[in-house]
């Protein structure tokens, strides 16, 4: 009996070890600039990006993940992220709206995949120290050049075109 209840204690602090250490590394104000490059633009857009990362109260698994572009308050998009299986790394973001994005937490980047209308978006999060970098590649799902594919020595490769990539390094407050 007494190893069960050492075992189940042993399995407790881990979890809550891992827990802890994605809060400690995570949590907090995120603020910086987000430079957004589009095909044939000379300088890319600028503009004011803010997360914030905080735990949901008496919840272990599930944070507030608040995004807020150009300073505009009253437009806060307001989303939970919540572990759906640690040992696998996933984690899901809710918009509370219908819209769930699953995201893959690896070391110490949080990164997806989703589509929206005729877009599809790769997005990723790293944090380093009191740095977060962001990044979003957007393209059409559709290829916009094939090739290879001529022998069993070279397999068929499908190239996208890029519609946009952006960009911040965000610092914590």
């Amino acid at each position: 009996m007494r190893q069960l209840i050492l075992a189940i204690l042993m399995i407790l602090s881990i979890s809550l070890g891992a827990q802890n250490e994605f809060a400690d590394q995570w949590n907090g104000t995120w603020k910086g600039e987000l430079s957004w490059y589009t095909p044939g633009a000379k300088t890319p857009q600028s503009v004011a990006m803010e997360i914030s990362i905080a735990p949901v109260q008496d919840s272990t698994d599930q944070f507030h993940w608040e995004m807020v572009y150009a300073g505009n308050y009253d437009a806060v998009r307001a989303y939970v992220l919540q572990a759906v299986d640690k040992t696998k790394g996933k984690w899901m973001i809710d918009e509370k709206n219908g819209i769930l994005l699953e995201q893959f937490l690896y070391g110490n980047q949080l990164t997806g995949v989703f589509t929206v209308q005729d877009a599809t978006i790769v997005n990723s999060y790293r944090v380093e120290q009191d740095q977060m970098t962001v990044e979003f590649t957007s393209f059409k799902l559709s290829p916009s050049l094939s090739s290879g594919g001529q022998s069993e020595d070279i397999p068929p490769v499908e190239s996208y075109t890029v519609y946009s990539y952006q960009r911040a390094v965000l610092k914590r407050n």
